[in-house]
């Protein structure tokens, strides 16, 4: 059969697998290349917060032809072959910015270990590696406010904006989001849309506003306290005063 260029075009897929290591996995998915134009994208292992641990789910992007060839040996999502099945990455509503964000912009979270520049190649190369893979093929600018211009040191963020609003800036930021940063680094990258972000923090800005406000009513508690055992005090004092004073009184008539 005419190879055409369609056989080569790329989507994202969810591998189910627990069995093997990600190193193991990306092995294993390179061998359902059928040419040098087949594309496998390295391996997102999903992270389960909710159990705080690796799910068996693994995002992946595969030209066509490796998703075929790997159906057509029995990684289904009915057969599982090996342990290993392959589906689609369906999009859903929770996938995008809520009203008013931006669908061509992120918003990503540093860590304060190393420089604006640092982190600008570290993101410039990831971008990159998934444009190699076409899962998006549009320009992107990388904006990161310098805290000292001295040391190069950052300001605690990043803003990464598209300059397509496509259905792809979705899906790149699912397979940016979650990753580690490095290979040594067990920080994982934590990429929002821009606006919705505001979300996310305003609730932990909230819960610092009412740790506040309780610890400003339990001091206003305290003060209050403090005062009525002034008060009492001063009252035993002023009791005490008036007693020996008439004591004396007496003892001079």
């Amino acid at each position: 059969m005419e190879e055409t260029n369609t056989d080569y075009k790329t989507k994202l897929f969810v591998v189910y697998c627990d069995k093997y290591s990600k190193a193991e996995l990306q092995k294993k998915l390179e061998e359902f290349k059928t040419s040098e134009k087949s594309i496998v994208s390295e391996i997102k292992v999903v992270y389960d917060y909710k159990i705080n641990k690796d799910s068996n789910r693994n995002l992946c992007v595969l030209s066509k032809d490796v998703h075929q060839n790997m159906l057509e040996h029995g990684h289904t999502t009915k057969e599982r072959t090996d342990g290993i099945s392959v589906a689609y990455y369906k999009l859903s509503d929770k996938d995008f910015p809520i009203k008013g964000g931006k669908r061509n912009t992120f918003f990503i979270r540093l860590p304060t270990k190393n420089t604006a520049s640092y982190y600008r190649d570290l993101i410039s190369q990831k971008l990159e590696k998934l444009k190699n893979t076409r899962l998006f093929n549009c320009k992107y600018d990388i904006e990161i406010p310098l805290h000292s211009r001295i040391v190069g040191s950052h300001s605690g963020y990043a803003m990464v904006r598209f300059s397509s609003t496509s259905y792809k800036i979705a899906l790149t930021r699912l397979m940016l989001d979650g990753q580690q940063w490095n290979k040594d680094s067990t920080d994982r990258m934590n990429v929002l849309w821009y606006r919705e972000h505001k979300k996310h923090f305003n609730g932990h800005k909230t819960k610092f506003t009412k740790r506040k406000q309780k610890a400003k009513l339990e001091d206003s508690k305290e003060d209050s306290s403090d005062s009525d055992l002034k008060k009492s005090n001063s009252s035993e004092n002023d009791d005490l005063l008036q007693k020996l004073k008439e004591h004396y009184k007496e003892n001079e008539d």
